[in-house]
Parts: structure tokens; sequence; C-alpha cells
């Protein structure tokens, strides 16, 4: 049973909460008010706490199984970060990890609490060869997992990802227990927009600290640059549809994921060095990334969460009503924050009318 006054559970409820009562005003809630919750993927932090709400039985269901299936997965992935540490400690790597694998260890109460769909890691550009040549003997191949199969990538499509992105193609192997692990292999901090400047491994690591699990000291960010990572990634997937002319990065959608929110809400509530965090993101041009994601949290949340931010940090809403196209133009959407956000059905069709209008 989880512990109310715990502030992890505390900030888990009062989030989950301030959600319900969105849904609420607008007519969305028992199957619907799930429904939500599972593409903002936060439906696996609500388990601990779904007996303060009233969900259909098949909806339980769901829940606890997919719940064992996650923390089965996570724990693959654990084991995978513990063997990857190994490996790289070993051949003199120096190396971080990010995003959701990062978060795992340091921010998560539970296993299943936060799933992820691979593991990005950050290495340093000179020595991607290296790397691959460490993954391929441990099983990993360029390519995509689909079906329950490998497809391996192209040389083309290999180069390509190489010399226009800030990673390598995606890596893929499937374990001794028949999972599928997918390994995001990065050489620079952030894709940032159409503006190639960008963070190398070099440049940050004075900004890595450890995390003791299973006897093992695992590299994440700390708190401020884990804070900055998180938001430029939450930008870039909330405003831009395709990072550039040819290559299709993630979602074509312009997602807002809640459950990265609830990310940055986490390191919010941790001791954070506001002033350390604006002049890493002023001297690094992420000011703006950051006051994307402070908006957002106070049109949905209020003042409650980031009032101390207001010393270094502008907070406009209107910042949220635009999104890039493939050609770097800013156009404003049809809809509006909320319809976005929870009403999913109206932003598919959105979205296919502005392909339909040839926007996107």
């Amino acid at each position: 049973m989880y512990d109310k006054k715990d502030n992890f559970y505390e900030l888990l409820n009062s989030f989950i909460n301030i959600i319900y009562n969105i849904c609420k005003r607008g007519h969305i809630i028992d199957n619907n008010f799930f429904e939500v919750l599972k593409y903002h993927r936060l439906d696996l932090l609500f388990y601990d706490i779904s007996n303060n709400y009233s969900l259909p039985y098949q909806s339980i269901l769901q829940l606890n199984n997919f719940k064992n299936k996650i923390e089965n997965t996570n724990n693959n992935y654990l084991e995978e970060m513990k063997i990857l540490t190994k490996l790289f400690n070993k051949n003199g790597i120096k190396f971080v990890f990010l995003k959701g694998s990062s978060l795992i260890l340091n921010s998560y109460k539970q296993i299943y609490h936060r799933y992820f769909h691979d593991i990005d890691i950050l290495i340093s550009e000179k020595e991607i060869s290296k790397v691959v040549g460490i993954l391929n003997k441990l099983g990993y191949v360029y390519g995509d997992f689909e079906n329950e199969m490998i497809y391996p990538a192209t040389r083309e499509e290999v180069l390509y990802q190489r010399m226009h992105t800030h990673e390598i193609y995606n890596m893929v192997r499937v374990n001794k227990n028949n999972i599928c692990l997918n390994l995001d292999v990065n050489f620079k901090f952030m894709w940032k927009g159409f503006n190639n400047e960008n963070l190398a491994l070099e440049d940050i690591l004075n900004y890595i600290t450890f995390v003791e699990f299973e006897n093992l000291k695992m590299p994440i960010l700390n708190i401020e640059y884990q804070f900055l990572h998180l938001c430029t990634h939450f930008y870039n997937e909330a405003v831009y549809f395709l990072l550039d002319n040819d290559y299709d990065e993630g979602e074509d959608a312009g997602e807002i994921l809640l459950i990265r929110l609830f990310d940055v809400l986490l390191l919010i509530n941790k001791d954070i060095n506001l002033e350390q965090l604006y002049l890493s993101a002023k001297n690094n041009n992420f000011l703006v990334q950051i006051e994307f994601v402070l908006s957002l949290l106070y049109y949905i949340t209020g003042e409650k969460y980031i009032s101390k931010f207001y010393s270094y940090f502008k907070i406009d809403i209107n910042t949220l009503n635009y999104f890039f196209t493939r050609q770097n133009k800013k156009v404003e959407w049809p809809i509006n924050i909320d319809e976005r956000l929870f009403n999913i059905k109206k932003k598919e069709k959105c979205i296919k009318i502005l392909h339909e209008n040839k926007i996107l």
C-alpha cells in the first residue's frame, strides 16, 4: 500500500486529480477518463491510486495485466542497463543514461511506474565506431522490431540518420528471455529544431552524477541538466511534426504526452538549483524550450508548482498554440490545447485535415 504522506504519491495524487477534474468538466469520465490516462501513458502511475476512482472491472483487469507485462519488460531493460554499464566501463567508454532509463533509476517509486520503449544513452561522437563494435558483439543490429520480427536497416538509412540527426540508427537485439531491446544511441545532447548548434558529451561531463543500483554506479545527468534535456525533448515532440525535409522523427502528431510533464514535475519537486538551470539554459539557447514546458504546467496546474521559476523564466500560454511545419513555418493550431490533450479523436481528425490541406 502506498504512503499518502510520501512526496511522490502526494504529487501523483494531485496531478491525477487535476486531470480528472479537467476531464470531468469536459464530460470525459469513467471509461473515457481511463482512455485519456492510457493515451498519456499515465495508466500505470494511476495503478497505485486507482482505488480512489470508480473504474469498471474490465479496466481494472486490463490495468493489472498491463502492469505485470511492463514490470517484466522494465526488469529486462534494467538488466540490460547493467550489462551496458559493465561493458562500457571495461572498455573506457564515457556515457550517460537519458530520459526514461535515467528517471526509473532516480525518480520513480516502482519499476512499473514509468514504461519506456528503449534505452537512451549519450556517448561521444568520436567513439561511435567503438560503441557499435561492442554492441554488435552483444548481438545488436541496426533495425526495427515489428510484429515479432527484426527488420534490418539499409545502409542508406543508417548513413542518413548519422549525417542528419543527433543519433545513430536504432539498434535492437532479442535477449535470452525473448524480449526485444531497443537502444537509442545519441552523440549530441538534443535535436535543436532547425539550429545545428548543439552540445556534445564532452560539454556536459561536469554535470554527470551517479546512481547506485545493485552495486553498480549508473551515470545520469544531474537534476539541472536532466531538466534541460526533458524540456527540450518535450518541446520537440510538441511543436515539430517533421524534423527536416526527409527524415521523420517519432510520432508525426505534434505529441504532448502528460507522462513527460510528470517527469518534469518530479524534478521540480527536488532541490533544483534555479540559477544554475537558468544560466545553463541561457548559455545553450534552451530558454524557449523550458518556458514552453513551464507555460504548459501553468496552464494545467496553475501556479502551485512553478511560482519559484518566475524570477528566471517567462510564462506565456500563447506559445502553446503553435507548431512548426517541415519548412520551418510557424502555424497556429486550429483546435485549442484542451482539445489536443483530452479529446483524442478530435485531435486525430484535426491532424488528418492538416495533412489533406497540405499544411503539414
